[in-house]
């Protein structure tokens, strides 16, 4: 059984006003669209609420302080989705939304994510 959670209006409200705000200052790296590019930044930010959530369910402390934070340019992207303090452990959040999407995807070339910036963990997320 996979394990799932409840998303509540709050969140899809927190999320939506994230993806507003950052859409101008962020990065495009895929070269998308302003639509493509909202729902992208948008579902991100869900799963990555998604997941906190379970965290806090599941008693494991996380830090969220950066997660609504912006990261401006072309270099400057978050390290990391969460850290756990206690084991100083990283965790990278990959959240899939359409009925097409069945895997994460980790950038692995060598300017990709695995080798740049990896994470101890990677948590795949289906909205």
């Amino acid at each position: 059984m996979r394990p799932t959670t409840d998303i509540t209006e709050d969140m899809f409200s927190q999320a939506q006003a994230f993806g507003e705000a950052v859409l101008n200052d962020t990065y495009d790296r895929f070269r998308k669209d302003k639509r493509t590019r909202f729902e992208r930044i948008y579902v991100g930010k869900l799963g990555e609420m998604v997941v906190s959530k379970y965290l806090v369910h599941l008693d494991i402390e996380h830090d969220t302080t950066t997660m609504f934070e912006v990261f401006e340019g072309v270099e400057n992207a978050d390290p990391f989705d969460f850290a756990v303090p206690s084991t100083e452990e990283t965790i990278d959040v990959k959240t899939a939304y359409r009925p097409n999407h069945s895997r994460i995807m980790v950038p692995c070339g060598p300017t990709g994510q695995w080798h740049q910036m990896p994470k101890d963990y990677y948590v795949g997320v289906k909205l």
